[in-house]
């Protein structure tokens, strides 16, 4: 059998089990959740600060809502991130 020279690169191998796949999806569920919940954050913080200096000026406050709009869709696909794990450990498992 001939060995294989120390130069060359091994083919990465995924997940060979259920729960291998399971905890690289909860791992994958896991980033997207703090990286949704952190977007939600900036987008709360940007539409208070804009609700604060827009001086009741009804094109300011239309943009604010739409920013804290925006907050709520991210904090529900991070819910929905945290649940996907959650539903296809069920169904492999």
């Amino acid at each position: 059998m001939a060995t294989v020279p120390a130069w060359v690169l091994q083919a990465p191998t995924g997940p060979t089990t259920g729960a291998a796949l399971i905890a690289l999806i909860r791992n994958l569920t896991n980033w997207l959740f703090v990286g949704f919940m952190f977007l939600a954050v900036i987008f709360i913080i940007l539409a208070a600060w804009q609700f604060i200096s827009s001086r009741g000026e009804p094109q300011a406050v239309l943009q604010a809502r739409t920013k804290f709009l925006w907050a709520a869709v991210a904090v529900v696909a991070a819910v929905i991130s945290r649940g996907v794990a959650f539903a296809i450990g069920n169904i492999i498992l």
